[in-house]
């Protein structure tokens, strides 16, 4: 099992400047199933993660005579409100959720995956196919 919890926020008057970096560059790494673009200028985020991961190969794993590929099957939720804090709701957060499954592979700490996402806040809502690398969580 794996889970992660997290907030991350910019606070004061100064939050909204354009001249500082968003605080999220891709959301494929928060949310999987989704690339939506207007999450760029987010002030604030809350993201909670949890994964079952089975392992495939190893000792302890469905095919125990291959033990040199760390490969994992996964099954996901992830769920994320982003606060832009606009002018016309500042106070209310936009929420992304999706659950699908998996194939991840996790190369010194860098993971690689093949996912099927449910997305759950988007339309049309349905299936996505997704291939993801980011740092390992």
């Amino acid at each position: 099992m794996a889970a992660r919890f997290q907030h991350i926020g910019r606070y004061g008057t100064d939050a909204a400047d354009s001249r500082l970096l968003p605080l999220v560059w891709t959301i494929r790494d928060i949310v999987r199933g989704y690339d939506a673009t207007d999450v760029l200028t987010t002030r604030r985020l809350t993201v909670a993660n949890v994964e079952a991961r089975i392992p495939l190969m190893g000792p302890v794993g469905l095919l125990s005579r291959v033990s040199a590929l760390p490969l994992d099957a996964i099954v996901f939720g992830d769920a994320a409100s982003f606060w832009n804090g606009g002018t016309t709701n500042p106070g209310t957060p936009r929420i992304l959720r999706s659950v699908g499954a998996g194939v991840r592979f996790n190369a010194a700490g860098f993971v690689f995956e093949i996912d099927g996402a449910r997305t759950f806040d988007m339309v049309p809502r349905g299936w996505r196919l997704a291939f993801n690398f980011m740092p390992g969580f």
